[in-house]
């Protein structure tokens, strides 16, 4: 009788400790993916301090840095936005852009970036130390930056600091995010998660392109030289 007994104790504390092994996984998970996003965030903004000033100029996309961007229509050539981050009544600092961005990572909502290159679309000109990190990506195919992007005139040369986060992409001009969508052919600089890459493109505009990205996939563009 005895050596039932503690063959049924055996079992019951065997089952006990593993539904209290589940629970545990259940319970940490959650706190786990939520570090994992916290530790993302930090990266997309490492070098700025949580007092420094962004503006948000799309939902989800920032600006950082000194100076003025300028947005302009591709089509026209009209200027059609100024972003001045260190004037403008809308900045934000740092902190509050996490918490704005932790919030969508952590209830996301689904966002499609760009099927194709963009040709007609607008071209931001960045001045030298400004920063724009990108809205997220997701989507399947080859999905492009809704912008392109160029280093101001006269402000240190063509080369922009490119940084892909949560998953790879590249950079390249319109040609040849052109040339990689329809034929096949895959061009551009490749750009590994979390690595910087300066890339030039001349008097051409840069673009961010990636295929099947993960969800919350997002860019950084920088006229920065080191």
């Amino acid at each position: 009788m005895k050596i039932i007994k503690i063959s049924i104790i055996g079992a019951l504390l065997t089952t006990f400790l593993s539904i209290s092994s589940i629970n545990a996984a259940q319970y940490h998970n959650p706190i786990q993916h939520e570090n994992e996003n916290e530790n993302i965030v930090n990266e997309m903004f490492s070098g700025l301090k949580d007092d420094d000033l962004v503006l948000e100029i799309e939902e989800g996309s920032f600006l950082a840095g000194p100076g003025v961007a300028t947005c302009t229509n591709l089509s026209t050539g009209e200027v059609i936005a100024e972003y001045n981050v260190y004037s403008d009544e809308n900045s934000i600092t740092v902190n509050e852009a996490k918490d704005i961005i932790l919030e969508e990572m952590n209830n996301p909502s689904t966002t499609y970036r760009g099927a194709n290159p963009p040709s007609s679309n607008t071209l931001i000109t960045l001045n030298y130390g400004q920063i724009y990190y990108s809205n997220k990506f997701s989507g399947s195919g080859w999905r492009f930056s809704e912008h392109q992007f160029k280093a101001k005139s006269g402000s240190g040369g063509d080369y922009l600091r490119w940084r892909s986060f949560i998953d790879s992409g590249r950079v390249g001009n319109y040609n040849e995010g052109y040339a990689t969508k329809n034929s096949g052919t895959i061009q551009g600089t490749t750009l590994n998660v979390d690595q910087y890459v300066w890339n030039s493109e001349g008097s051409l505009g840069q673009i961010y392109f990636t295929y099947n990205p993960l969800a919350g996939t997002y860019y950084e563009v920088a006229n920065i030289n080191g």
